[in-house]
């Protein structure tokens, strides 16, 4: 836990010092952090993060449009501009988006881009099953979301939301920076992403995120 703690804490200390505008960051790690378990040299594993199943053509999803790279830390698919998803070799799996996150609209206002945080965390924690099944990791995964920079940034209400008890609820610090929760494995990715995207949208007063059924399941 002390290696897997440490870890973490150098990763969001690199994210925070290269933030220039909002962004997002989604992650799933292993719990029991090893030297090496991703062979970069895998073709597979270079195939699905290229091209990854299970995801919406045209949407917000992990198809960047580029092939993976190896880098410092394992393999990188990068877009300028827009951001970048990287595969560590101790099997830590990151999403970093500065697109799409945040609007500022007609009225003044600034808001995140709901739709769009909601299909990159799925499209992310889909991916990740993938990789993993691949790999035959089958311990428990650590999975964080954190939204960089939306100091004052806003949650469009839904338009069934009943007038009378319409507001606005900007959000007041910097960051919001979700606690990590532990899944036993990815096999359900969908209910995995709204357990922490429930958590975003109560943090700006609504019961649960919008898009899933009743299983958990991303209903578009």
């Amino acid at each position: 836990m002390e290696r897997l703690e440490h870890f973490l804490d150098q990763r969001k200390t690199k994210i925070r010092k290269d933030l220039q505008n909002s962004r997002l960051i989604v992650s799933a790690t292993p719990v029991f952090l090893t030297q090496e378990i991703v062979d970069i040299q895998d073709s597979v594993l270079r195939e699905l993060l290229g091209n990854p199943p299970n995801q919406r053509p045209h949407r917000w999803n992990m198809q960047f449009g580029t092939v993976p790279m190896p880098s410092l830390y394992g393999l990188i698919l990068q877009v300028p501009d827009f951001g970048e998803l990287e595969l560590f070799r101790n099997g830590h799996l990151e999403l970093r988006i500065r697109n799409s996150i945040t609007v500022d609209a007609k009225d003044g206002l600034t808001y995140l881009g709901d739709r769009a945080i909601i299909e990159y965390t799925v499209s992310m924690f889909r991916l990740a099953r993938e990789i993993y099944k691949h790999i035959q990791l089958s311990e428990p995964v650590i999975l964080s979301l954190t939204l960089h920079n939306i100091k004052n940034a806003n949650l469009k209400r839904r338009p069934d939301t009943n007038p009378r008890f319409d507001r606005i609820f900007a959000w007041f610090d910097l960051d919001l920076a979700l606690d990590p929760i532990t899944v036993d494995s990815l096999e359900h990715p969908d209910n995995a992403a709204k357990r922490l995207l429930d958590r975003v949208w109560q943090a700006f007063g609504f019961e649960q995120a919008p898009l899933f059924d009743q299983e958990g399941n991303f209903t578009p």
